[in-house]
């Protein structure tokens, strides 16, 4: 008898197998590089973030008040906060640095203030960490610091050092001089840590004010 063109159901079943396969492959593959993708957004947005901190201080540096007109010096405090990550409770360094510049004023003016940089939540019981920097109005050392804003989200450890005949130190309180330089280290989490991303960066900042 001669065979009518057409599939045998075995040939079908061969083929819906290899088709299933295939695009189980694909599918792998799909959400393979989707997380890869997630995480080099991650990695990205993290660095911007620390480029912006870096940013910040740089301009500060660049406005820095010379102790010999400044009648409050610059202030570097070491603190510490606990920090859980991913089930892991660790101290991480959460310094303090206070500093007089001139900040421009809304009259396109200039004024001497205060700038205050410090690790804590962006807002009021709000949950996370940011690198926050406040400003005064004015040099004094009990002025009230009205303006602070996040700098960068995510920043979990402000590390501070103060470069001085060499060396350096984790604290500085002269008040007739400015260090030669500072090395400010921090850490960054994604804000939400969902993909549980995490960099460290340092950067050295030279001090020319006489």
């Amino acid at each position: 008898m001669k065979r009518t063109a057409g599939y045998t159901l075995l040939e079908l079943l061969v083929v819906i197998a290899i088709i299933g396969v295939v695009s189980g492959m694909g599918v792998t593959a799909f959400h393979g590089i989707g997380d890869r993708w997630g995480d080099l957004k991650a990695r990205t947005d993290l660095d911007r973030a620390a480029e912006q901190v870096f940013t910040a201080v740089r301009k500060d540096m660049s406005d820095l008040i010379s102790p010999k007109l400044a009648s409050v010096p610059l202030v570097g405090l070491k603190k510490q906060n606990t920090l859980s990550l991913a089930g892991d409770t660790q101290q991480v360094r959460a310094d303090q640095l206070t500093m007089p510049v001139t900040l421009p004023t809304p009259e396109g003016l200039t004024a001497s203030a205060l700038v205050k940089y410090r690790v804590g939540p962006p807002e009021e019981n709000s949950v996370g960490w940011a690198l926050m920097r406040e400003s005064s109005n004015g040099l004094a050392m009990n002025a009230e610091f009205t303006n602070s804003l996040p700098v960068a989200r995510g920043v979990v450890a402000f590390a501070v050092e103060y470069q001085h005949g060499g060396t350096w130190e984790p604290n500085w309180r002269n008040r007739d001089q400015l260090p030669d330089a500072i090395r400010v280290s921090i850490t960054l989490v994604e804000p939400d840590n969902a993909r549980g991303e995490q960099i460290a960066r340092t950067a050295v900042f030279p001090i020319r004010v006489e």
